[in-house]
């Protein structure tokens, strides 16, 4: 993916770690005081439940940590990867399945990031919670 604007390009940078499974790469683009915000905010969440806030490369560690206990991957995409020097948006589809029930979980989902000198300083990403929840049953 070409883009001109850094936050795209860093967002970029972090879905593309991801995809190579590369954690340390995916977990350096967070801000050392980085807010993560998944699904709903959440400072009390236990620290095996994947909703909820996480902060800074701890937190990122954390919260890539608790994603790969919670699914397997199955699909991915992006379909819009936008915005300016300091915010981006993106949305897309995926479908994951749940290691606790065998279950699979589609959703389409939505991220807002806002990058600050080449590093992601707060990230919010939303999915369907129901969805989730019903496939987590």
């Amino acid at each position: 993916m070409t883009t001109s604007d850094q936050s795209t390009k860093t967002v970029s940078n972090f879905f593309e770690a991801l995809g190579k499974g590369d954690s340390d790469a995916a977990i350096n683009l967070f801000d050392e005081q980085a807010q993560i915000i998944l699904v709903r905010p959440s400072e009390n969440r236990d620290a095996e439940d994947l909703y909820g806030t996480y902060t800074g490369k701890k937190g990122a560690a954390g919260f890539l940590s608790n994603f790969s206990k919670t699914f397997s991957p199955q699909e991915f995409s992006v379909q819009n990867l936008i915005g300016n020097d300091q915010v981006a948006f993106a949305n897309g589809n995926f479908t994951h399945k749940v290691i606790a029930t065998g279950k699979l979980f589609s959703s389409n989902w939505a991220l807002m990031c806002i990058v600050k000198n080449e590093k992601i300083s707060e990230y919010r990403f939303y999915e369907d919670s129901s969805a989730f929840d019903a496939a987590n049953s």
